[in-house]
């Protein structure tokens, strides 16, 4: 129990810090993209892509007064957590993980349940090693396997489950290049306003592939900001359309 609620300390001790650097930041770059569109009253369609407990919902909610959020989480244990927080959000919540391949297969549920992640975890990477210390927990049981549906957002654009698209949203810890090869079709046909994508900077996940910006550039996409997070060796790029 002790264990428990020291791991969530450090979990709300994170979501402040984003909220007050990396969110601000992050809200800077949106109002410069979207400008006088933030005041109208057209609706703006969102995908969240990692929603996790619905920090980025949140976020997403205040700076878009008319707003609908499609929330895909792959860990089942938040789904509870992440439909209490965001009850007062439009949006919709599907407790499936995004790949570039539809079938079962393995989630890694870290300590910290926000890195969570479909990526097989370098347990002898530096960084996962210090991340253990930090979370007092042996780095052999950071993470335990389950097994989750996997399915392409382009499945739901195919199935009329999604019909717009104006920001695209992905932090899936280290699968971001798998969710984005899902995501061809719909990219292509609804070309939204933004991709927003997590990208890291060190050895802890195997076979991890960072090149996003070549896979967006072929989608026809530019990069436009780089945005540290408020701790950590990671950040976020915003693409936009190259017109």
């Amino acid at each position: 129990m002790i264990k428990k609620t020291y791991v969530r300390v450090i979990g709300i001790g994170i979501e402040l810090l984003e909220k007050f650097i990396f969110n601000r930041r992050l809200a800077k770059c949106y109002r410069n993209i979207f400008k006088g569109d933030l005041l109208l009253d057209e609706k703006i369609y969102i995908i969240d892509v990692g929603a996790n407990r619905g920090q980025s919902a949140k976020f997403f909610s205040r700076l878009f007064n008319n707003h609908e959020i499609y929330c895909f989480e792959a860990n089942p244990n938040l789904i509870q957590k992440l439909t209490k927080k965001t009850k007062n959000i439009n949006r919709k919540i599907f407790c499936v993980a995004l790949g570039n391949e539809s079938k079962e297969t393995e989630f890694n549920i870290c300590v910290l349940d926000a890195i969570s992640t479909l990526s097989n975890p370098n347990l002898k990477s530096s960084y996962n090693i210090f991340k253990s210390k930090i979370l007092k927990t042996d780095v052999r049981k950071l993470y335990k396997k389950i097994n989750v549906k996997m399915n392409l957002l382009d499945s739901y654009f195919q199935d009329n489950i999604i019909e717009e698209m104006d920001i695209l949203k992905i932090d899936v810890e280290g699968f971001e290049h798998q969710v984005l090869m899902g995501s061809k079709l719909i990219i292509s046909d609804l070309r939204p306003k933004v991709i927003q994508v997590e990208v890291h900077h060190n050895d802890q996940y195997q076979n991890y592939n960072p090149e996003l910006e070549i896979l967006l550039n072929s989608y026809g996409y530019k990069l436009e900001r780089k945005i540290k997070h408020a701790f950590g060796d990671f950040l976020d790029l915003i693409f936009i359309p190259i017109k």
